[in-house]
């Protein structure tokens, strides 16, 4: 069993935590209302010392309220303290809203001026590429005509190759037929020197024979005269 003194402890204990536990669960963000000045004080009170004097919007964690309209904060440096609750806001003031506003607004303009930037080098970006198109098309042009130009120019041989090939096979021809006519015109000629000689023969017979005959002709008619 516990003695009294091990029961107060305890106690003390248990009131600390729920303390500590309260605090901790009703801690939310709160502001200083827009009234330009309040005090923060050691406790909840104006008889309390004064720790330091807030300005607006300055940017409070309450921790507990009282129901003496004190609130029990902790400021973004952590020091603790005491200030009246009627004075905080829940929602920044006009003035943190109008700096915000300024802020989102010079962003805003910062953003602007970056996009117009950004945009004034895709336009340029844009110009140099069109640039480049306009440049790849007129060689490309180029290159179909020198293409053309090379295609009549490979077509003359292969022309002329064709033609030569035509003539050759003329001359061939000719030369055949040549060939022909020679042969025929050979034949011709030993054909006329048998027929020449044939014809001599049969003209030196025919004058033998009248060689022969004519004599004995002339002897019978001679006789017959007499």
């Amino acid at each position: 069993m516990l003695d009294g003194k091990g029961k107060l402890s305890s106690l003390v204990c248990v009131l600390i935590f729920m303390t500590l536990a309260s605090q901790v669960a009703y801690a939310k963000t709160q502001y200083v209302t827009d009234i330009l000045y309040i005090t923060l004080r050691t406790g909840p009170g104006d008889s309390f010392k004064v720790l330091r004097v807030m300005k607006t919007a300055t940017k409070l964690e309450v921790i507990e309220e009282n129901e003496d309209g004190y609130s029990l904060v902790r400021t973004e440096a952590g020091e603790e303290g005491w200030a009246r609750t009627k004075y905080l806001v829940d929602d920044p003031v006009a003035s943190i809203k109008l700096t915000q506003s300024n802020d989102a607004l010079t962003n805003m303009t910062k953003n602007n001026e970056s996009l117009k930037k950004e945009n004034a080098d895709f336009r340029k970006k844009v110009k140099e590429l069109e640039k480049d198109r306009k440049r790849l098309e007129s060689t490309n042009t180029n290159l179909i005509n020198e293409n053309k130009k090379m295609k009549k120019i490979s077509a003359k041989p292969i022309a002329l190759a064709k033609e030569n090939d035509e003539l050759k096979s003329l001359n061939e021809a000719n030369e055949s037929q040549i060939a022909q006519l020679s042969k025929e015109n050979k034949e011709y000629k030993e054909n006329t020197g048998r027929n020449w000689f044939l014809a001599g023969g049969g003209v030196l017979f025919f004058g033998i024979i009248l060689g022969l005959v004519l004599p004995s002709i002339r002897w019978r008619k001679n006789k017959g005269w007499a």
